[in-house]
């Protein structure tokens, strides 16, 4: 398939062109590239759009470019973006069935994974529902024999299914007894399977966001401590690339952290606690925004303390450092989360399971929950991977790094998840702003759990310090 990320005009009126992107979408569908597949979404997009009259003057071949753009999107769906995923259930259904082994419900979730806020979630669910109820694409695929008395298109029979169901999500024995009886009967085989596949579709997008695991969705992008993409069949190691310059900068641009002293401090809450709602800092307590080469002088200076001396005799050791730690207040080191962490070791959890809980600490601002996971990860050393291991937090992240318009925050980050700048971030986002503790505890939690993790990776980075001159924590950003 030809480079669709260049700036050459491509020949869109050649149906040899055509004939390529067919070969080239079913080649990289196979092997779910897909952000290939998203660009080409775009580019085709982009041409329609320059070309109002390509349309009339060339019917056939845009409905035939139209059919390409649909099956590609299907399979770039986690990067499309909502009005894109809108057109794709309103008219680009039948393509979903293109791709013979492509999970619809998987392609959705991952979407879903990252959009940040739950009730967001659930507006995107119901709204796919609302295009697919109003689709008018002609459902039976298997033959071109038009049945009489059944329902015709994708949307009369999902209302046909759901006036059945009454509206609520269909138990084993009613999808039993609807799939065994008429109208479905009278569908060809290869129809019942796609009919079947579609209610399913809908009545997992009638489940609430507000129960995560619907939405939790873990892919493996490690071996052997080597991050890995996995596209299909096919695995590509994740080449590093040069570190972002100022992600943290970017995100104090949009007010995510909040100057010390400045804002109230929120007592630990509950475990079914509701989150008390956090003023937005005014624009003259955000910290002035630091360029690198600042935070690079500011790192190999006598600020950092006890951390980096600048003389080699005064360094103080990572044992030392913890000393200094313990000694400081700290809501990792509170009594409900050593409760929680003292539970998870007694009962052996896995770190799967961890990884789920932070994930719903993270949503549901679970203070207790979410620190006394973090802190496992990092005593297991397992925290310096968590973006590489699992692609849930890289969706969170790269969702905060769209809020704050930062695009090539996003590439960098699926490129290079494991380095260290987002995991600083990602950090940032969790302790601020999801369970509201100042900047300074928050850096001091990050100061903890690096020292935790180093105790088993003496190579890994330093993620905050303590600042001498001003006794607060702050995070270390690298340029």
């Amino acid at each position: 398939m030809p480079d669709t990320t260049s700036k050459q005009e491509f020949p869109f009126e050649d149906v040899t062109f055509a004939a390529e992107l067919e070969v080239g979408v079913q080649s990289d569908g196979k092997e779910d590239m897909m952000q290939r597949l998203c660009n080409l979404v775009v580019l085709i997009e982009d041409y329609f759009r320059t070309h109002p009259n390509f349309s009339r003057s060339h019917v056939d071949l845009a409905l035939r470019y139209r059919r390409i753009m649909y099956r590609a999107g299907w399979v770039a769906l986690p990067l499309l973006t909502e009005e894109q995923i809108a057109e794709l259930f309103r008219n680009g259904f039948s393509e979903a069935f293109y791709f013979e082994n492509l999970n619809i419900i998987s392609k959705v979730r991952a979407k879903l994974v990252g959009v940040l806020l739950l009730e967001d979630r659930d507006k995107l669910k119901q709204r796919i529902r609302q295009v697919l109820l109003a689709n008018s694409e002609r459902f039976q695929q298997a033959t071109d024999k038009e049945v009489v008395g059944i329902p015709q298109t994708v949307g009369t029979w999902l209302r046909h299914y759901n006036a059945i169901m009454n509206g609520h999500i269909g138990s084993s024995l009613e999808r039993a007894s609807y799939f065994s009886s008429a109208p479905v009967t009278k569908l060809q085989p290869a129809d019942i399977v796609r009919l079947k596949k579609l209610t399913e579709l809908f009545d997992y997008l009638k489940l609430s966001s507000e129960n995560v695991e619907s939405d939790a969705e873990t892919l493996s992008l490690s071996m052997d401590g080597q991050p890995y993409y996995a596209s299909g069949n096919k695995i590509e190691p994740v080449q590093a690339t040069k570190s972002i310059e100022g992600i943290i900068t970017k995100m104090e641009e949009a007010g995510f952290f909040k100057e010390d002293g400045k804002t109230e401090s929120v007592e630990p809450l509950e475990e079914t606690g509701s989150v008390p709602k956090q003023q937005e800092p005014p624009a003259s307590v955000i910290r002035q925004p630091v360029t690198p080469q600042e935070v690079k002088q500011e790192v190999t200076s006598a600020s950092l303390g006890s951390i980096l001396p600048s003389k080699p005799e005064q360094r103080v050791k990572d044992e030392a450092l913890s000393t200094t730690v313990m000694n400081a207040p700290s809501v990792l080191q509170g009594a409900e989360v050593a409760q929680q962490i003292k539970i998870w070791r007694e009962t052996q959890t896995g770190s799967n399971k961890l990884r789920d809980e932070l994930l719903a600490g993270f949503h549901a601002s679970r203070r207790v929950t979410a620190l006394a996971a973090l802190s496992l990860l990092a005593d297991r050393g397992e925290l310096k991977n968590l973006l590489v291991t699992d692609a849930r937090f890289v969706n969170l992240l790269a969702a905060y790094y769209h809020h704050i318009g930062y695009e090539a925050a996003v590439q960098e980050l699926h490129r290079s998840p494991q380095a260290t700048e987002h995991l600083i971030s990602f950090l940032s986002v969790l302790l601020e702003e999801r369970l509201h503790l100042t900047s300074s505890e928050a850096a001091l939690v990050g100061v903890e759990v690096s020292s935790l993790v180093r105790q088993k990776d003496g190579a890994f980075s330093h993620l905050a310090y303590l600042d001498a001159k001003t006794g607060e924590y702050k995070w270390l950003a690298k340029s």
